[in-house]
């Protein structure tokens, strides 16, 4: 929130072409979970939004709903039938997201703790880039949801859209968002991220 209080924000620029070259693993999850996201978080954040004149692009409308697991990144544009096979083990299972931020530009729902299946899935997803001679690129300490992006607003607009996202942090926080894990995507980073235009 730092940045925002600064007023330091840069609005997002749209998803950069350099995704073309990157294999993209993350978690989807069920609509159930996905209902709870978008009464609890997203209508009111975008309410606030439109309140204080900020513009936003958000997940599940937007781009794709997900939490980043790993990508790998090569120097052509990466075919979706190089995308990895993934053992099974981490479906049906609840994450519970009880962390809301503000990074910048970006809005995050964030874990508090990282599950271990996640943390195994993360390192067979790293063995796999690494085998097709990607580069890895593994999050570390940290399993999110880049929920909104700000593409447009004042300064002082986006601090009292702040203000309105610390009020959210404070709900979720005392009752995190329970998201039942429905499948894993591998694909093209910015096919994927661009695939709801």
């Amino acid at each position: 929130m730092e940045k925002v209080f600064k007023g330091e924000v840069i609005h997002f620029p749209g998803f950069p072409k350099t995704g073309l070259l990157k294999s993209h693993v993350s978690l989807r999850f069920g609509q159930v979970s996905l209902e709870d996201y978008r009464y609890r978080l997203m209508i009111p954040m975008k309410s606030a939004a439109q309140k204080y004149g900020v513009g936003l692009i958000c997940a599940e409308i937007d781009y794709p709903f997900h939490a980043t697991i790993g990508q790998g990144t090569g120097t052509v544009d990466f075919d979706e039938k190089d995308c990895l096979v993934l053992s099974l083990g981490i479906y049906a299972l609840p994450i519970f997201f009880s962390q809301v931020a503000m990074d910048g530009s970006n809005v995050l729902l964030a874990v508090s703790s990282i599950d271990p299946e996640v943390i195994s899935l993360r390192k067979e997803v790293a063995e796999k880039h690494a085998a097709l001679g990607l580069k890895v690129d593994t999050p570390e300490n940290i399993l999110h949801v880049s929920v909104a992006r700000i593409i447009s607003g004042t300064p002082h607009a986006i601090k009292e859209f702040a203000q309105a996202v610390c009020l959210l942090r404070e709900q979720i926080l005392r009752i995190p968002l329970r998201m039942v894990v429905s499948g894993i995507n591998t694909a093209n980073e910015w096919r994927f991220l661009n695939s709801l235009k």
